[in-house]
């Protein structure tokens, strides 16, 4: 009798002894309902749509129910229930009491109250009270209303209890009731020798917690510009009147010229975490705002008119107060805030005039608000500039030494002048010059997009340039190329954009190399991250967005006329000669020149040299960050300067009034070393530098690989003549035509724009290219490439053309607000409608701001951005990035954190039963960030008996509504001291170091604890080693071995380790060990009975088995992928 026949006899028998009543008794045969949201005191969010409540329209007949949740499971019996409770719209109570006896069956009936009728609807039902429990017989009900059981709700978010429910719900971890906050306050430090005492600026982290439990701890971790520097643990000893605080105090001196984990000029933050030390649960982080430590510019860009009578005020504000020590007389204690102006340019003022500047003393109160004005003075004729950078001076003077050197970034002020041109390249793709030229090219590999010339009498102006990669727009090598990433540059600033290798979506890098960055180089993603923008300093922009079809529009500013060359043409305002061809090293225009044509064709004549001169060697682009090549330029050394002229010409003393004038002084070249880096560095929000002994990239940032997808250069002869009508998947030309204008026509942007001309043309031509691109892609989904260029072209002109702006509601001229804020992201995704509000109306069953979320559908999770493994001496290993489709950018969007345990027997991690849920954040349509708990491999044993952690393991899912969990991701964290693991979960001791008590130390690195414990690996990797020598060998008490060696931890099991010698050594030894055991016992048996024989009196003589050889230890198990 096999297995499976025995279960079938159990089963069969199991069934055989309920009795025949018992089958039919509703009491054994009910339907269970676990819905924790019919208790009376849980009330619906009535903001959701009406589709998201409880209904029973679709019980199951007339059947037998019992409630099972932990809310309870007893009807309410309450004629006064409030419409929402019970997760419904109008919930049902049932009409009297309770059976009281046992097997008692009562009929009744359920109400609802609607419209002052405490029993509106009313629908039989039957209960019966069984041994311990109802049972009741239900109805459907008209919707939207739901039968209500159970008072108790579940525990609030950080408590539990032993139901999950109330009562008795208790906080999981200590309560952060307020905080953390991060304040300054300038105190005297020592820095030791001719330094001496110095004032400093001292930050704190406050925060309030009203845990009176002994067992609370407090991490409190240090960021300087999203770096994690410093980690502090507090207990409950640490507060004072609930109240709690750490201190940073390292920073670092201008005037000590020494190293410490923070400056002025930089973002610093904290964060909390707080778990007792009896429990496993760790609560989730919570951060303070960032805190600028420094003089904070409010307005960065300063718009103003050639003409213009009223000056425009720059506004700043200090976080750091004036102080000085006693030896510094109050007016002597100042800080200036001044324009930094070029001697050269000083020449042409009169005497004595110097900077415009504002003092700062004692006086000044802390976030308050100073200001310099700044107006425009008519420029020479032959000025083409619209743009100015005020640079503000370095006060190498200050009396609060702590200011030395310090200045506050620098101000972009534009001033009217002329228009700026955009360039566009979508679809397979279609190109636009500057100038308004269009034609198509079907090349793959990295391409010039734009550069700033370099010739004979011209030098670059800030080194802006796009490189552009394209790849065939399927897998299919016979189809047309499409965009698929971006890189801008500006001065030694690259920001990338990458979607080459993925399906949908982008990823995004900022390299700065060598630590040389601009802060006016900003690089962002839109809130729905569908779209990357790059805003330079000199005033450039681009625009790279989509999904899996990508387009891209850059647009330039007036001083970039006849600056530029690329595919995106010369602009210099003239249409005819945009494809004249310049030979890279003859620096000679090309005679084959393509003849204008007309709007919405191909430019089939365009030479293909013009198109080819702008390909880039494989490996020279911009996307290959490894090969950065540092300018020698910088955009500020080309920029026009601004002077400081008095504000009366008969007043020779600067006052706060800039007056800017263009003056191409001397360029202020940076100074190269013979390695082309930089003598000084200039600092930048976005530098990491190394603090506290740590890499300068510890950070959970996920890292751009620019060999992630390598290009294909086939450099194929592409003819769109080859494809006809209908597409291979049977598409017709109708039914493209028809599609096209309908993803068209349904944008609000679109549909409003047709009075404008601009856009009006551009809505033919996007006709056309849809149209070409159906046929040769094949896929109907690049239909919304055409809505997006029209899109983008109407708001564009609406931007820049004045005569077709509108008064608003303040009475100022702006773009018609009609239009501008009738944009729908995505355009609801079809499953929507857009409002002329620019908002979407779902649908029944969908959800999100762009109606692209099914409800109740978790997202569709793909990988760990950063990989599955995180090495804790690379990384803090506190955030992975999960990348993912059908996010909900919602406060509902939950990480599920499942922590495993390893288990020997299976050689695999499974779950531990611990589970933590933190808030996700939204990163972009398609990546979210999922906060961990502080991992367990980072904190510090506090003892040498403590046992530590090197490796821990986790399993992450996401949720869209905090409940229905994606499929997990693995993630291990690990210490790469002493562990080399891999992706498959498993890890192997390594030779070099060694794991005592959990945790990995170095070779010869000695105990935090006792320094007269060593690691040395010649003697053991797994205890530590006793010195005797030394300040050791003259200690009258000496450590014992045995007392700290390593503890056998479940955790421990999976690790390998690599000596190739020990399996064979083992299983030598067992052999002989055991052929010794044979000889001896058949001996001993021997000799034995022989003695037995020749004398009974002689006692039994029992032989005493060889002392066993010591088994060498069995090597462990590697780390096997969860099951």
């Amino acid at each position: 009798m096999n297995c499976k026949t025995v279960l079938v006899l159990i089963a069969v028998l199991a069934v055989a002894t309920i009795p025949t009543s018992a089958i039919a008794d509703p009491c054994y045969s009910h339907i269970e309902i676990d819905e924790p949201e019919r208790s009376v005191n849980y009330m619906v969010d009535q903001s959701l749509p009406a589709v998201t409540y409880l209904c029973d329209d679709n019980l199951l007949g007339y059947q037998w129910y019992r409630f099972v949740s932990g809310a309870g499971g007893q009807m309410s019996t309450r004629d006064d229930l409030p419409q929402y409770a019970c997760g419904t719209r109008y919930p049902l109570y049932m009409v009297g009491d309770h059976p009281t006896e046992i097997n008692e069956t009562i009929l009744t009936s359920a109400c609802n109250s609607r419209f002052n009728d405490p029993c509106f609807d009313e629908y039989d039902i039957e209960v019966k009270k069984c041994d311990g429990y109802f049972v009741y017989r239900l109805e459907s009900v008209n919707c939207p209303s739901a039968y209500c059981a159970g008072t108790e709700v579940r525990c609030p978010e950080g408590q539990n209890s032993p139901t999950g429910f109330t009562p008795g719900c208790n906080d999981e971890y200590p309560r952060i009731n307020d905080g953390p906050d991060v304040n300054i306050s300038i105190e005297s430090k020592d820095y030791g020798g001719v330094f001496g005492e110095q004032m400093t600026p001292v930050l704190s982290c406050s925060f309030k917690s009203d845990s009176n439990n002994d067992q609370s701890r407090f991490n409190v971790s240090w960021y300087v510009d999203n770096n994690f520097v410093l980690l502090e643990t507090l207990d409950t000893t640490d507060g004072n009147d609930e109240i709690y605080t750490s201190r940073m105090d390292q920073f670092t001196h201008p005037f000590a010229n020494n190293e410490g984990l923070y400056s002025l000029g930089q973002n610093i933050r904290c964060s909390v975490t707080t778990y007792f030390l009896y429990a496993e649960v760790i609560s989730p982080e919570k951060n303070s705002a960032n805190f600028f430590a420094g003089i904070t510019v409010h307005n960065r860009t300063v718009y103003i008119d050639e003409n213009a009578d009223d000056p425009v005020p720059i506004e700043f504000s200090s976080s750091v107060p004036i102080e000085c020590d006693k030896t510094v007389q109050s007016e002597n204690c100042i800080f200036e805030v001044g324009l930094q102006v070029d001697k050269t340019v000083r020449r042409k003022v009169k005497t004595g005039i110097k900077h415009c500047n504002i003092t700062l003393g004692i006086d000044y109160e802390i976030d308050s608000i100073f200001s310099l004005e700044v107006v425009s003075q008519p420029t020479e004729p032959n000025d083409d500039s619209d743009q100015y950078v005020l640079e503000f001076s370095a006060n190498k003077n200050s009396a609060p030494s702590y200011f030395r050197d310090y200045r506050p970034e620098h101000v972009v002020v534009h001033r009217k002048g002329k228009k700026s041109s955009i360039c566009s390249s979508t679809g397979d793709p279609h190109y636009t010059t500057f100038d308004g030229s269009r034609y198509d090219w079907y090349g793959t590999g990295d391409y010039v997009m734009v550069r700033e010339k370099v010739g004979k009498s011209r030098s670059k102006f800030s080194n802006f340039e796009v490189h552009v990669r394209l790849k065939h727009c399927t897998e299919n090598a016979w189809n047309p190329s499409c965009n698929c990433a971006v890189a801008v540059r500006e001065g030694n600033d690259v920001a990338i954009a990458d979607g080459c290798n993925l399906n949908h979506g982008f990823t995004i890098a900022r390299i700065t190399n060598p630590d040389d960055c601009d802060p006016g180089f900003v690089a962002s993603t839109s809130p729905d991250g569908r779209e990357f923008r790059v805003s330079t300093p000199s005033g450039q922009l681009v625009r790279f967005e989509g999904s899996r079809y990508f387009n891209i529009y850059i647009e330039v500013n007036g001083l970039m006329e006849d600056r530029v060359e690329g595919l995106c043409g010369s602009f210099n305002r003239i249409k005819e000669d945009d494809f004249d061809y310049f030979d890279i090293e003859k620096n000679t225009p090309d005679t084959d020149r393509c003849e204008p044509l007309p709007p919405g064709l191909c430019c089939s004549c365009i030479p293909e040299k013009f198109s080819k001169s702008f390909k880039l060697p494989k490996g020279t682009s911009l996307f290959y960050t490894d090969h950065f090549k540092p300018s020698q330029y910088t955009m500020r050394g080309f920029y026009p300067m601004c002077q400081c002229l008095p504000e009366e010409a008969d007043k020779p003393s600067a006052g706060s009034t800039i007056y800017c004038q263009e003056s191409f002084a001397a360029p202020m070249l940076k100074i190269l070393g013979n390695n082309g880096v930089p003598k000084y560095e200039t600092q930048c929000n976005d530098l990491r530098k190394k603090r506290g002994g740590q890499d300068a990239l510890y950070s959970d940032e996920d890292e751009y690989d620019p060999y992630a997808y390598e290009i294909h250069d086939d450099d194929f002869t592409f003819n769109p003549d080859n494809f006809t009508w209908p597409t291979p998947s049977g598409i017709t030309q109708d039914d493209a035509r028809a599609k096209c204008t309908e993803a068209i026509y349904q944008s609000n942007v679109a549909a409003r724009c047709q009075e404008i001309d601009e856009a009006r043309e551009a809505t033919d031509v996007a006709l056309e290219d849809c149209l070409f691109d159906i046929l040769l892609m094949d896929d109907l989904k690049v239909v919304d490439i055409a809505r997006s260029t029209v899109e983008s072209v109407c708001l564009s002109t609406l931007t820049k053309n004045t005569s077709l702006w509108e008064t608003n509601e303040e009475g100022e001229l702006a773009p018609p607000a009609s239009i501008i804020n009738a944009v729908c992201p995505n355009n609801c995704n079809g499953n929507g409608n857009c409002t002329m509000n620019g908002t979407c109306v779902c649908k029944e069953g969908y959800t999100a701001v762009d109606c692209g979320i099914e409800i109740g559908k978790p997202p569709d999770v793909e990988y760990i951005r950063s990989g599955s493994l995180c090495d804790t001496r690379k990384r803090p290993c506190e955030r992975v990035t999960v990348a993912a489709i059908g996010l909900l950018n919602a406060d509902s969007l939950t990480c599920h954190i499942h922590d495993l345990k390893y288990d020997s027997a299976s050689n695999s991690w499974v779950e531990s039963g611990t589970v933590v849920q933190s808030a996700a954040q939204f990163a972009s349509a398609y990546s979210a960030y999922c906060f961990l708990p502080l991992p367990r491999v980072r904190r510090q044993v506090r003892s040498l008996d403590e046992v530590g952690q090197s490796v821990q393991a986790q399993r992450i899912s996401l949720s869209n509504d905090g409940v229905t969990e994606s499929k997990p991701l693995f993630v291990m964290t690990y210490d790469s001291l002493c562990l080399n693991c891999s992706d498959s979960g498993t890890c192997v001791l390594k030779d070099d170091a060694c794991l005592i008590s959990g945790k990995c130390y170095a070779a010869n690195e000695t105990s935090p604890f006792d320094q007269c414990l060593q690691c040395q690996l010649d003697v053991a990797n797994d205890e530590w080693t006793v010195i005797t020598e030394g300040a050791c060998a003259e200690s009258t008490s000496m450590p014992s071995v045995s007392d700290h060696s390593t503890t056998t931890l479940h955790w421990m099991q999976p690790i390998e380790y690599s000596n190739d010698w020990m399996i064979p050594t083992v299983v030598t030894v067992s052999i002989c060990v055991f052929i010794l055991a044979v000889v001896v016992i058949t001996t001993s048996v021997y000799w034995y009975k022989k003695k037995e024989r020749l004398s009974s009196k002689i006692d039994a003589v029992s032989f005493q088995q060889s002392p066993q050889h010591p088994v060498p230890q069995k090597p462990y198990t590697a780390w096997a992928e969860p099951k």
